[in-house]
C-alpha cells in the first residue's frame, strides 16, 4: 500500500548584508527635525566626507544618518563622546566634526565624517592696542605709538572685538595676542618720521 500523504517543506536561506553605505545625513536646529539645513557631500559619489555650514546664532544642531540597508546599524560621536539622534550636538565657532560608523548585519563597517563649520561673528574690530598698560592712541583705523630713539624692539598687546576672530600682520610677528616690532635701528641721515605696520582680520 502506498502512503499518498506528502509533505512540501520551504527553507529559506538569507544572507546578512555587508552594506554599510549611507544614502545621506540629515541636520537640523531641532529634534524635531523641522528646520533642515543644507548637509552635502564633499567630492565624488561614494564619498564619506560630508560637510554643512550654520550661522553664528546656531549653538547646537541634531543629526540623522541615514543608512541604504534597512539592518544597519549607526554610531555617532563628536569630541569622543556618543551621540544619539535625540541629543543636541553643541557647535564652537568653526569647524566641528561629527564622526559616524555605519555597522553593516555581517559586521562590515564604514566610517564617515559631517563638518559642521559654525561661522563667526564678522566683527573684523580691533578694540584697541596697548604699549604695557597703555592704550596707544586712535584716529580712525591707525594706531600711534610714540617711543624714544633708542628703542630697537617693541611689543604691543592687541584687544580684537570678536575673541573667536583671526588676525594677521604684515611687517611684524605676531602670536596671536602680542605684536613683536623689531629692528627699529635709527639713523638720523635716513630722516625716517614713523614706522608703519599693517594688521587685518582672517576670513
Amino acid at each position: 500500500m502506498i502512503d499518498s500523504n506528502a509533505q512540501t517543506f520551504v527553507y529559506t536561506i538569507s544572507t546578512l548584508s555587508d552594506n554599510a553605505n549611507l544614502t545621506g545625513i540629515l541636520a537640523s536646529t531641532d529634534s524635531s527635525f523641522s528646520n533642515l539645513f543644507a548637509v552635502t557631500p564633499e567630492g565624488s559619489a561614494g564619498t564619506t566626507i560630508y560637510a554643512a555650514t550654520v550661522s553664528k546664532v546656531v549653538n547646537a544642531v541634531y543629526v540623522n544618518a541615514l543608512t541604504e540597508h534597512v539592518g544597519a546599524m549607526v554610531s555617532m560621536f563628536k569630541d569622543g563622546l556618543p551621540v544619539t539622534v535625540s541629543n543636541a550636538v553643541y557647535l564652537n565657532v568653526g569647524v566641528n566634526p561629527v564622526h559616524i560608523i555605519v555597522i553593516a548585519e555581517n559586521g562590515n563597517r564604514q566610517a564617515f565624517t559631517l563638518n559642521i563649520n559654525k561661522l563667526g561673528s564678522g566683527n573684523a574690530d580691533i578694540s584697541g592696542i596697548r604699549y604695557g598698560n597703555e592704550p596707544l592712541l586712535q584716529s580712525g583705523n591707525t594706531f600711534m605709538l610714540n617711543v624714544g630713539w633708542d628703542m630697537a624692539t617693541v611689543n604691543v598687546l592687541v584687544d580684537l572685538s570678536d575673541p573667536t576672530a583671526q588676525m594677521t600682520v604684515t611687517g611684524a610677528t605676531y602670536d596671536m595676542t602680542v605684536i613683536h616690532i623689531k629692528d627699529l635701528s635709527f639713523d638720523a641721515s635716513q630722516n625716517i618720521p614713523d614706522y608703519r605696520y599693517g594688521a587685518r582680520r582672517n576670513g
